[in-house]
Protein backbone atom coordinates (compact mmCIF):
# COMPACT_ATOMS: atom_id res chain seq x y z
CA UNK A 1 0.00 0.00 0.00
CA UNK A 2 0.97 3.39 0.03
CA UNK A 3 4.03 4.04 2.53
CA UNK A 4 4.03 6.26 4.84
CA UNK A 5 6.37 6.51 7.81
CA UNK A 6 4.71 6.52 11.27
CA UNK A 7 6.77 9.75 12.25
CA UNK A 8 4.88 11.86 9.23
CA UNK A 9 1.97 9.85 9.50
CA UNK A 10 -1.80 11.70 9.31
CA UNK A 11 -5.29 10.48 8.97
CA UNK A 12 -6.83 12.01 5.75
CA UNK A 13 -10.52 13.16 6.65
CA UNK A 14 -13.33 11.57 4.45
CA UNK A 15 -14.05 15.19 3.10
CA UNK A 16 -10.70 15.42 1.79
CA UNK A 17 -10.49 12.05 0.15
CA UNK A 18 -13.93 12.89 -1.43
CA UNK A 19 -12.15 15.86 -2.74
CA UNK A 20 -9.00 14.09 -3.91
CA UNK A 21 -11.59 11.77 -5.96
CA UNK A 22 -12.85 14.67 -8.34
CA UNK A 23 -8.85 14.81 -9.85
CA UNK A 24 -7.66 13.25 -12.92
CA UNK A 25 -5.60 9.96 -12.61
CA UNK A 26 -1.42 11.35 -13.95
CA UNK A 27 -1.46 10.11 -16.83
CA UNK A 28 2.19 10.38 -16.72
CA UNK A 29 4.89 9.21 -14.46
CA UNK A 30 7.28 11.75 -12.68
CA UNK A 31 3.98 14.28 -11.59
CA UNK A 32 5.63 13.54 -8.49
CA UNK A 33 8.90 12.68 -8.58
CA UNK A 34 9.79 14.16 -11.89
CA UNK A 35 12.95 12.13 -13.45
CA UNK A 36 14.40 14.80 -15.00
CA UNK A 37 15.88 16.37 -11.82
CA UNK A 38 17.35 13.22 -10.50
CA UNK A 39 20.65 11.44 -11.33
CA UNK A 40 22.05 8.52 -10.14
CA UNK A 41 26.48 7.37 -9.70
CA UNK A 42 28.01 5.25 -7.93
CA UNK A 43 31.40 6.10 -6.24
CA UNK A 44 34.46 4.35 -6.88
CA UNK A 45 33.85 2.59 -3.46
CA UNK A 46 30.55 1.02 -4.25
CA UNK A 47 28.36 3.90 -2.69
CA UNK A 48 25.04 4.82 -4.76
CA UNK A 49 24.27 8.02 -5.02
CA UNK A 50 20.94 9.38 -5.58
CA UNK A 51 20.32 13.32 -5.88
CA UNK A 52 17.32 15.41 -6.69
CA UNK A 53 17.98 18.81 -7.58
CA UNK A 54 14.90 20.85 -5.87
CA UNK A 55 16.09 24.30 -5.62
CA UNK A 56 12.58 25.90 -5.08
CA UNK A 57 13.01 25.57 -0.81
CA UNK A 58 16.25 26.21 0.73
CA UNK A 59 16.21 23.26 2.85
CA UNK A 60 18.11 19.54 2.18
CA UNK A 61 17.09 16.04 3.20
CA UNK A 62 20.36 13.30 3.76
CA UNK A 63 18.97 9.76 3.75
CA UNK A 64 21.21 6.76 3.84
CA UNK A 65 19.31 3.99 3.46
CA UNK A 66 21.37 0.70 4.64
CA UNK A 67 19.80 -2.63 2.63
CA UNK A 68 20.27 -4.49 6.08
CA UNK A 69 16.82 -5.44 8.85
CA UNK A 70 15.37 -7.77 10.43
CA UNK A 71 15.15 -10.19 7.71
CA UNK A 72 18.90 -10.68 7.65
CA UNK A 73 18.73 -12.08 11.17
CA UNK A 74 18.32 -15.27 13.00
CA UNK A 75 16.31 -16.33 16.10
CA UNK A 76 19.56 -15.78 17.91
CA UNK A 77 20.50 -12.70 17.22
CA UNK A 78 16.94 -11.50 16.07
CA UNK A 79 17.17 -7.72 17.21
CA UNK A 80 20.44 -7.29 16.42
CA UNK A 81 20.15 -4.81 13.29
CA UNK A 82 17.50 -2.18 15.28
CA UNK A 83 20.24 -2.58 18.24
CA UNK A 84 23.38 -1.07 15.72
CA UNK A 85 20.84 1.35 14.44
CA UNK A 86 20.45 2.68 18.49
CA UNK A 87 24.39 2.54 18.68
CA UNK A 88 25.07 4.16 15.49
CA UNK A 89 24.13 7.44 17.80
CA UNK A 90 26.56 6.74 20.67
CA UNK A 91 29.67 7.82 19.35
CA UNK A 92 32.49 7.27 16.39
CA UNK A 93 35.90 8.21 15.82
CA UNK A 94 35.19 12.40 15.74
CA UNK A 95 32.23 12.19 17.90
CA UNK A 96 31.46 11.65 21.25
CA UNK A 97 28.17 9.56 22.31
CA UNK A 98 24.97 12.23 21.73
CA UNK A 99 27.52 14.34 19.96
CA UNK A 100 25.91 13.67 16.57
CA UNK A 101 22.74 14.95 17.61
CA UNK A 102 23.40 17.95 19.64
CA UNK A 103 25.47 19.01 16.21
CA UNK A 104 22.58 18.83 14.10
CA UNK A 105 20.20 20.09 16.10
CA UNK A 106 22.10 22.88 16.90
CA UNK A 107 22.44 23.63 13.48
CA UNK A 108 18.56 23.62 13.27
CA UNK A 109 17.81 20.53 11.67
CA UNK A 110 16.87 17.31 12.73
CA UNK A 111 17.87 13.56 12.69
CA UNK A 112 16.40 10.20 13.68
CA UNK A 113 16.48 6.40 12.38
CA UNK A 114 14.40 3.22 11.42
CA UNK A 115 15.04 -0.48 11.27
CA UNK A 116 12.97 -2.42 9.00
CA UNK A 117 12.72 -6.12 7.72
CA UNK A 118 14.62 -4.94 4.63
CA UNK A 119 16.64 -2.07 5.22
CA UNK A 120 17.48 0.26 7.86
CA UNK A 121 17.16 4.29 7.21
CA UNK A 122 19.63 7.35 8.93
CA UNK A 123 17.96 10.47 8.00
CA UNK A 124 18.83 14.16 8.52
CA UNK A 125 17.28 17.67 7.06
CA UNK A 126 18.98 20.81 7.09
CA UNK A 127 18.58 24.31 6.25
CA UNK A 128 20.84 24.26 2.56
CA UNK A 129 23.70 26.76 4.30
CA UNK A 130 24.20 23.70 6.71
CA UNK A 131 24.09 20.86 4.37
CA UNK A 132 27.72 20.24 3.55
CA UNK A 133 28.41 20.18 7.62
CA UNK A 134 25.40 17.76 8.02
CA UNK A 135 26.52 15.78 5.16
CA UNK A 136 30.36 15.05 7.03
CA UNK A 137 28.63 14.32 10.27
CA UNK A 138 26.55 11.69 8.82
CA UNK A 139 29.39 10.24 6.80
CA UNK A 140 31.54 10.38 9.93
CA UNK A 141 28.73 8.66 12.22
CA UNK A 142 27.47 5.71 9.54
CA UNK A 143 31.42 4.80 8.33
CA UNK A 144 33.39 5.04 11.88
CA UNK A 145 30.68 3.91 15.36
CA UNK A 146 32.82 2.93 18.11
CA UNK A 147 29.85 1.18 19.91
CA UNK A 148 31.01 2.08 23.44
CA UNK A 149 30.27 -0.74 25.99
CA UNK A 150 28.59 1.35 28.68
CA UNK A 151 26.16 2.70 25.26
CA UNK A 152 25.50 -0.94 24.62
CA UNK A 153 24.58 -1.69 27.91
CA UNK A 154 22.43 1.31 28.62
CA UNK A 155 20.78 1.09 25.12
CA UNK A 156 19.95 -2.77 25.90
CA UNK A 157 17.66 -1.18 28.68
CA UNK A 158 16.11 0.96 26.51
CA UNK A 159 14.81 -1.39 23.54
CA UNK A 160 13.97 -3.50 26.74
CA UNK A 161 11.65 -1.29 27.71
CA UNK A 162 10.69 -0.96 23.98
CA UNK A 163 9.93 -4.22 24.10
CA UNK A 164 8.16 -4.57 27.23
CA UNK A 165 5.72 -1.68 26.34
CA UNK A 166 4.81 -3.01 22.89
CA UNK A 167 4.16 -6.05 24.84
CA UNK A 168 0.98 -4.11 26.23
CA UNK A 169 -0.52 -3.42 22.77
CA UNK A 170 -2.97 -5.33 21.42
CA UNK A 171 -1.90 -4.53 17.72
CA UNK A 172 1.64 -5.03 18.62
CA UNK A 173 0.81 -8.47 19.97
CA UNK A 174 -1.31 -9.55 16.89
CA UNK A 175 0.89 -8.11 14.49
CA UNK A 176 3.57 -10.14 16.16
CA UNK A 177 1.87 -13.08 15.74
CA UNK A 178 0.54 -12.87 12.34
CA UNK A 179 4.02 -12.76 11.33
CA UNK A 180 5.05 -15.96 12.98
CA UNK A 181 1.92 -17.86 12.04
CA UNK A 182 2.59 -16.50 8.13
CA UNK A 183 6.26 -17.08 7.90
CA UNK A 184 7.29 -20.46 8.79
CA UNK A 185 10.99 -20.47 7.99
CA UNK A 186 11.44 -16.96 6.36
CA UNK A 187 13.34 -14.39 8.80
CA UNK A 188 9.83 -12.13 7.69
CA UNK A 189 8.48 -13.95 10.60
CA UNK A 190 10.79 -11.98 13.17
CA UNK A 191 10.13 -8.94 15.48
CA UNK A 192 11.97 -6.11 14.18
CA UNK A 193 12.96 -4.87 17.72
CA UNK A 194 14.11 -8.96 18.40
CA UNK A 195 12.68 -10.53 21.74
CA UNK A 196 13.63 -10.02 25.61
CA UNK A 197 15.33 -12.88 25.20
CA UNK A 198 17.41 -12.66 22.18
CA UNK A 199 18.10 -8.84 22.74
CA UNK A 200 19.79 -9.94 26.48
CA UNK A 201 22.00 -12.11 24.18
CA UNK A 202 23.41 -9.97 21.58
CA UNK A 203 27.09 -8.65 22.68
CA UNK A 204 29.20 -6.20 20.82
CA UNK A 205 30.77 -8.83 19.41
CA UNK A 206 27.70 -9.75 17.55
CA UNK A 207 26.84 -5.95 16.89
CA UNK A 208 30.49 -5.44 15.24
CA UNK A 209 29.99 -8.48 12.92
CA UNK A 210 26.85 -7.61 11.74
CA UNK A 211 27.95 -3.99 10.85
CA UNK A 212 31.38 -5.33 9.11
CA UNK A 213 29.25 -7.69 7.06
CA UNK A 214 26.22 -5.28 5.79
CA UNK A 215 27.60 -1.63 6.27
CA UNK A 216 29.78 -1.90 3.29
CA UNK A 217 29.46 0.85 0.97
CA UNK A 218 28.10 -1.60 -2.17
CA UNK A 219 25.43 -2.33 0.15
CA UNK A 220 24.17 1.18 1.20
CA UNK A 221 22.52 4.65 -0.83
CA UNK A 222 22.52 7.68 -0.22
CA UNK A 223 19.73 9.97 -0.80
CA UNK A 224 20.32 13.75 -1.49
CA UNK A 225 17.11 15.84 -1.89
CA UNK A 226 17.15 19.78 -1.81
CA UNK A 227 18.74 22.54 -2.74
CA UNK A 228 21.81 21.24 -4.29
CA UNK A 229 23.53 20.84 -7.53
CA UNK A 230 24.35 17.29 -8.63
CA UNK A 231 27.95 17.94 -9.80
CA UNK A 232 28.79 20.04 -6.81
CA UNK A 233 27.97 18.26 -3.79
CA UNK A 234 29.15 14.58 -5.38
CA UNK A 235 32.66 15.77 -4.54
CA UNK A 236 31.69 16.49 -0.56
CA UNK A 237 29.93 13.25 0.00
CA UNK A 238 32.76 11.11 -1.83
CA UNK A 239 34.96 13.00 0.70
CA UNK A 240 32.46 12.52 3.46
CA UNK A 241 31.78 8.78 2.80
CA UNK A 242 35.79 7.74 2.05
CA UNK A 243 35.70 6.08 5.12
CA UNK A 244 33.40 3.30 4.01
CA UNK A 245 34.31 -0.15 4.17
CA UNK A 246 33.96 -1.46 0.47
CA UNK A 247 33.74 -5.91 1.41
CA UNK A 248 31.89 -7.84 -0.73
CA UNK A 249 27.77 -7.22 -1.03
CA UNK A 250 26.53 -10.20 1.38
CA UNK A 251 24.81 -12.82 -0.62
CA UNK A 252 21.06 -13.90 0.82
CA UNK A 253 19.93 -17.17 0.19
CA UNK A 254 16.32 -17.22 1.51
CA UNK A 255 13.69 -19.86 1.03
CA UNK A 256 10.89 -18.45 -0.55
CA UNK A 257 8.00 -18.55 1.91
CA UNK A 258 4.84 -20.58 -0.59
CA UNK A 259 1.16 -19.56 0.38
CA UNK A 260 -0.34 -21.35 2.80
CA UNK A 261 -2.50 -24.22 1.76
CA UNK A 262 -4.18 -24.33 5.04
CA UNK A 263 -6.10 -21.95 7.42
CA UNK A 264 -3.37 -21.15 9.96
CA UNK A 265 -4.91 -19.74 13.22
CA UNK A 266 -4.34 -18.02 16.87
CA UNK A 267 -6.36 -17.42 19.48
CA UNK A 268 -4.93 -15.60 22.21
CA UNK A 269 -7.15 -14.34 25.99
CA UNK A 270 -5.97 -11.36 27.73
CA UNK A 271 -7.13 -9.07 30.18
CA UNK A 272 -8.41 -6.79 27.50
CA UNK A 273 -12.13 -5.17 27.01
CA UNK A 274 -12.62 -5.68 23.44
CA UNK A 275 -11.54 -8.17 21.01
CA UNK A 276 -9.25 -7.72 17.90
CA UNK A 277 -8.79 -10.00 14.63
CA UNK A 278 -6.32 -9.68 11.59
CA UNK A 279 -6.02 -12.16 9.02
CA UNK A 280 -2.85 -12.34 6.64
CA UNK A 281 -2.61 -13.33 3.36
CA UNK A 282 0.24 -13.65 0.79
CA UNK A 283 1.19 -10.40 -0.99
CA UNK A 284 3.41 -9.42 -3.86
CA UNK A 285 7.14 -8.89 -3.16
CA UNK A 286 9.14 -6.37 -5.11
CA UNK A 287 9.88 -8.87 -8.15
CA UNK A 288 5.99 -8.72 -9.62
CA UNK A 289 6.31 -5.03 -9.67
CA UNK A 290 2.44 -5.31 -11.28
CA UNK A 291 1.20 -6.99 -9.03
CA UNK A 292 2.21 -4.44 -6.19
CA UNK A 293 0.42 -1.83 -8.45
CA UNK A 294 -3.21 -3.96 -8.88
CA UNK A 295 -3.03 -5.09 -4.79
CA UNK A 296 -2.70 -1.07 -3.83
CA UNK A 297 -5.40 -0.25 -5.28
CA UNK A 298 -7.47 -3.35 -4.33
CA UNK A 299 -6.70 -2.79 -0.97
CA UNK A 300 -8.26 1.09 -1.70
CA UNK A 301 -11.43 -0.73 -2.49
CA UNK A 302 -11.89 -2.59 0.20
CA UNK A 303 -10.41 0.04 2.75
CA UNK A 304 -6.75 1.02 3.37
CA UNK A 305 -5.70 2.44 6.87
CA UNK A 306 -5.88 5.91 6.03
CA UNK A 307 -8.65 5.85 3.45
CA UNK A 308 -11.21 4.04 5.55
CA UNK A 309 -14.21 4.86 2.62
CA UNK A 310 -13.90 1.72 1.39
CA UNK A 311 -15.83 -1.67 1.41
CA UNK A 312 -15.35 -2.82 4.47
CA UNK A 313 -15.98 0.40 6.36
CA UNK A 314 -19.00 0.98 4.36
CA UNK A 315 -20.60 -2.79 5.16
CA UNK A 316 -19.02 -4.04 8.24
CA UNK A 317 -18.90 -0.58 9.94
CA UNK A 318 -21.85 1.68 9.14
CA UNK A 319 -24.18 -0.97 7.86
CA UNK A 320 -23.62 -4.11 9.94
CA UNK A 321 -22.55 -2.39 12.95
CA UNK A 322 -20.38 -5.58 13.53
CA UNK A 323 -16.69 -3.51 14.16
CA UNK A 324 -15.90 -0.32 15.66
CA UNK A 325 -13.02 -0.08 13.19
CA UNK A 326 -11.45 -1.99 10.13
CA UNK A 327 -9.05 -1.21 7.60
CA UNK A 328 -6.18 -3.61 5.31
CA UNK A 329 -2.62 -2.23 5.76
CA UNK A 330 0.29 -3.96 3.24
CA UNK A 331 3.97 -3.83 3.14
CA UNK A 332 5.59 -3.76 0.10
CA UNK A 333 8.47 -6.08 0.72
CA UNK A 334 11.70 -6.99 -0.86
CA UNK A 335 10.39 -10.93 -1.26
CA UNK A 336 6.36 -12.10 -1.10
CA UNK A 337 5.52 -10.40 2.66
CA UNK A 338 1.68 -10.34 3.82
CA UNK A 339 -1.13 -8.09 3.63
CA UNK A 340 -3.47 -7.70 6.55
CA UNK A 341 -7.02 -7.53 7.19
CA UNK A 342 -7.27 -5.89 10.65
CA UNK A 343 -10.85 -5.40 12.93
CA UNK A 344 -11.84 -3.80 16.15
CA UNK A 345 -15.09 -5.29 17.88
CA UNK A 346 -17.29 -6.55 20.70
CA UNK A 347 -16.37 -10.19 21.53
CA UNK A 348 -19.96 -11.43 20.63
CA UNK A 349 -19.82 -10.13 17.51
CA UNK A 350 -16.12 -11.89 16.14
CA UNK A 351 -17.82 -14.56 14.63
CA UNK A 352 -20.03 -12.27 12.45
CA UNK A 353 -17.09 -9.97 11.75
CA UNK A 354 -14.47 -12.80 10.48
CA UNK A 355 -17.31 -13.90 8.23
CA UNK A 356 -17.97 -10.50 7.18
CA UNK A 357 -14.73 -9.68 5.89
CA UNK A 358 -14.19 -13.25 4.06
CA UNK A 359 -17.10 -12.63 2.26
CA UNK A 360 -15.91 -9.25 1.15
CA UNK A 361 -12.21 -10.67 0.02
CA UNK A 362 -15.13 -13.67 -1.89
CA UNK A 363 -16.59 -10.59 -3.48
CA UNK A 364 -13.62 -8.95 -5.05
CA UNK A 365 -12.34 -12.09 -5.73
CA UNK A 366 -15.65 -13.89 -7.80
CA UNK A 367 -16.47 -10.19 -9.32
CA UNK A 368 -14.97 -7.60 -11.65
CA UNK A 369 -15.15 -4.47 -9.61
CA UNK A 370 -16.79 -1.51 -11.12
CA UNK A 371 -14.88 0.87 -13.19
CA UNK A 372 -16.20 3.78 -11.26
CA UNK A 373 -15.24 1.86 -8.09
CA UNK A 374 -11.75 1.27 -9.64
CA UNK A 375 -11.60 5.07 -10.71
CA UNK A 376 -12.19 6.45 -7.19
CA UNK A 377 -9.63 4.06 -5.11
CA UNK A 378 -7.21 5.42 -7.70
CA UNK A 379 -8.10 8.63 -6.66
CA UNK A 380 -7.64 8.26 -3.17
CA UNK A 381 -4.12 6.32 -3.53
CA UNK A 382 -2.35 8.75 -5.61
CA UNK A 383 -3.79 11.68 -3.35
CA UNK A 384 -1.94 9.87 -0.08
CA UNK A 385 0.96 9.23 -2.50
CA UNK A 386 1.27 13.23 -3.69
CA UNK A 387 0.80 14.01 0.17
CA UNK A 388 3.35 11.80 1.57
CA UNK A 389 5.82 13.33 -1.32
CA UNK A 390 5.16 17.29 -0.81
CA UNK A 391 8.33 16.86 1.54
CA UNK A 392 12.15 16.45 0.85
CA UNK A 393 11.89 14.35 3.66
CA UNK A 394 9.12 12.56 2.05
CA UNK A 395 10.71 12.43 -1.35
CA UNK A 396 14.19 11.47 0.12
CA UNK A 397 12.17 8.47 2.01
CA UNK A 398 10.37 7.23 -0.89
CA UNK A 399 13.30 7.00 -3.64
CA UNK A 400 15.36 5.50 -0.87
CA UNK A 401 12.55 2.74 0.12
CA UNK A 402 12.23 1.53 -3.53
CA UNK A 403 16.64 1.68 -3.64
CA UNK A 404 16.92 -0.32 -0.62
CA UNK A 405 14.48 -3.48 -1.85
CA UNK A 406 15.16 -2.48 -5.88
CA UNK A 407 15.85 0.24 -7.63
CA UNK A 408 14.12 4.19 -6.86
CA UNK A 409 13.07 3.77 -10.48
CA UNK A 410 9.74 2.20 -9.19
CA UNK A 411 9.18 5.30 -7.38
CA UNK A 412 9.15 7.09 -10.73
CA UNK A 413 6.67 5.04 -12.06
CA UNK A 414 4.60 4.33 -10.08
CA UNK A 415 1.28 7.14 -10.60
CA UNK A 416 1.92 5.59 -14.30
CA UNK A 417 1.27 1.90 -13.52
CA UNK A 418 -1.24 2.35 -11.53
CA UNK A 419 -3.19 3.86 -13.76
CA UNK A 420 -3.31 0.87 -15.76
CA UNK A 421 -4.48 -1.30 -13.21
CA UNK A 422 -7.90 -2.68 -14.82
CA UNK A 423 -10.31 -4.81 -13.62
CA UNK A 424 -9.29 -8.10 -14.68
CA UNK A 425 -5.91 -6.94 -12.77
CA UNK A 426 -7.33 -6.72 -9.87
CA UNK A 427 -9.52 -9.55 -9.88
CA UNK A 428 -6.39 -11.54 -10.86
CA UNK A 429 -4.53 -10.35 -8.01
CA UNK A 430 -7.33 -10.92 -5.60
CA UNK A 431 -7.51 -14.87 -6.97
CA UNK A 432 -3.89 -15.36 -6.67
CA UNK A 433 -2.57 -13.60 -3.08
CA UNK A 434 -6.49 -13.94 -1.38
CA UNK A 435 -7.40 -17.67 -1.82
CA UNK A 436 -10.26 -19.18 0.07
CA UNK A 437 -7.86 -21.54 2.59
CA UNK A 438 -4.68 -19.35 2.14
CA UNK A 439 -4.96 -17.18 4.86
CA UNK A 440 -3.74 -16.76 8.77
CA UNK A 441 -5.97 -16.10 11.25
CA UNK A 442 -5.04 -13.90 14.83
CA UNK A 443 -7.85 -13.50 17.35
CA UNK A 444 -7.44 -11.33 21.00
CA UNK A 445 -10.23 -11.52 22.85
CA UNK A 446 -10.34 -10.75 27.30
CA UNK A 447 -10.04 -13.41 29.50
CA UNK A 448 -11.53 -12.42 32.86
CA UNK A 449 -8.94 -14.25 34.74
CA UNK A 450 -5.42 -13.29 35.36
CA UNK A 451 -2.95 -14.50 32.72
CA UNK A 452 -4.04 -15.89 29.35
CA UNK A 453 -3.98 -18.53 27.16
CA UNK A 454 -3.57 -19.30 24.21
CA UNK A 455 -4.89 -21.74 21.27
CA UNK A 456 -3.66 -22.68 17.73
CA UNK A 457 -3.91 -24.73 14.77
CA UNK A 458 -4.10 -25.50 11.38
CA UNK A 459 -7.47 -26.67 9.06
CA UNK A 460 -8.46 -26.59 5.39
CA UNK A 461 -11.57 -25.29 5.46
CA UNK A 462 -14.05 -24.66 2.32
CA UNK A 463 -16.36 -22.82 4.42
CA UNK A 464 -14.91 -21.29 7.39
CA UNK A 465 -15.74 -22.20 10.94
CA UNK A 466 -17.64 -20.55 13.32
CA UNK A 467 -15.01 -19.09 16.46
CA UNK A 468 -17.19 -21.44 18.38
CA UNK A 469 -16.17 -24.79 16.91
CA UNK A 470 -12.39 -23.89 16.57
CA UNK A 471 -10.93 -27.28 17.74
CA UNK A 472 -8.82 -28.26 20.50
CA UNK A 473 -5.60 -26.33 20.52
CA UNK A 474 -2.33 -27.86 19.47
CA UNK A 475 -0.77 -26.25 22.47
CA UNK A 476 -2.01 -24.28 25.32
CA UNK A 477 0.05 -22.35 28.06
CA UNK A 478 -0.87 -19.89 30.25
CA UNK A 479 2.91 -18.77 29.68
CA UNK A 480 2.77 -18.27 25.69
CA UNK A 481 6.98 -17.88 25.16
CA UNK A 482 6.32 -21.62 26.33
CA UNK A 483 3.97 -22.30 23.48
CA UNK A 484 4.70 -23.16 20.12
CA UNK A 485 4.14 -21.14 17.23
CA UNK A 486 1.94 -22.84 14.55
CA UNK A 487 2.91 -25.02 11.26
CA UNK A 488 0.68 -27.19 9.69
CA UNK A 489 1.56 -29.93 12.32
CA UNK A 490 0.58 -26.97 15.05
CA UNK A 491 4.44 -26.79 16.39
CA UNK A 492 7.28 -24.27 15.80
CA UNK A 493 10.08 -24.96 14.13
CA UNK A 494 13.45 -25.70 16.68
CA UNK A 495 14.85 -23.07 18.50
CA UNK A 496 11.81 -20.53 17.56
CA UNK A 497 10.47 -18.15 19.98
CA UNK A 498 6.91 -16.68 20.38
CA UNK A 499 6.58 -13.01 20.32
CA UNK A 500 7.47 -10.93 22.78
CA UNK A 501 4.21 -9.38 22.56
CA UNK A 502 2.48 -12.57 23.57
CA UNK A 503 3.09 -12.06 27.10
CA UNK A 504 0.72 -12.05 29.55
CA UNK A 505 0.11 -9.00 31.56
CA UNK A 506 1.97 -8.56 34.57
CA UNK A 507 4.27 -11.68 33.10
CA UNK A 508 6.59 -9.39 31.23
CA UNK A 509 10.25 -9.73 30.86
CA UNK A 510 12.05 -8.21 33.69
CA UNK A 511 15.24 -5.92 32.69
CA UNK A 512 18.52 -6.41 33.77
CA UNK A 513 19.35 -4.78 36.67
CA UNK A 514 20.38 -1.45 36.66
CA UNK A 515 20.48 1.51 33.95
CA UNK A 516 16.95 3.59 32.90
CA UNK A 517 14.99 2.96 29.86
CA UNK A 518 13.14 4.64 27.39
CA UNK A 519 10.70 3.98 24.53
CA UNK A 520 11.27 4.70 21.26
CA UNK A 521 8.57 1.26 14.93
CA UNK A 522 8.32 2.70 13.61
CA UNK A 523 9.54 6.02 13.10
CA UNK A 524 10.85 6.72 9.78
CA UNK A 525 11.25 9.38 7.37
CA UNK A 526 9.98 9.94 4.10
CA UNK A 527 6.72 8.44 1.87
CA UNK A 528 6.64 5.56 -0.59
CA UNK A 529 3.77 3.30 -2.41
CA UNK A 530 4.25 1.00 0.72
CA UNK A 531 3.70 0.86 4.30
CA UNK A 532 7.09 0.13 6.15
CA UNK A 533 7.09 -0.97 9.84
CA UNK A 534 10.38 -0.32 11.75
CA UNK A 535 11.73 0.26 14.88
CA UNK A 536 13.52 3.49 15.73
Amino acid sequence: MTFRFLRLFMLVCGAALAHLAMAPVPAHAGRILDPATITQTTLPNGLRVVIKEAPSIPLVALNVWVRAGSSDETEENNGVSHFLEHLMFKGSKKRGPGEFDLEIEGLGGLANATTMEDATQYYVVVAQQYALQALEALGDMISNPTFPEEELRRERQIILNEVSQAAEDPQRILSEWINRLSFQSHPYRLPIAGTPQSIRQITREKIQAFYDKYYVAGNMTLVVVGAVKAAEVLPQIEAAFAGLRTGPVPARDYSMEPIPEKVRFSTLERPVSGASLVFGFRAPGMDAKDDVCAMDVLLYILGEQRAQSGRLNRELRQKQNLVSAIWSDYVTLRHPGIVTFWAETEPAKLEAARAAILEQIAQVRDTLVPDDEIQRAKMLLLGVYTMDNETYDGQAGTLGFYEAKDTYQFALEYEERIARVTAADIQRVARKYLGENSYCLAVLRPKQSEGGSIATGTETRSIDPPLEGEPAPAAESTRPEEAPTPTTEGTRPEGASAPAGAQPAGEGPQPPEGGDMQSGNQAASGATPSEAGGAE
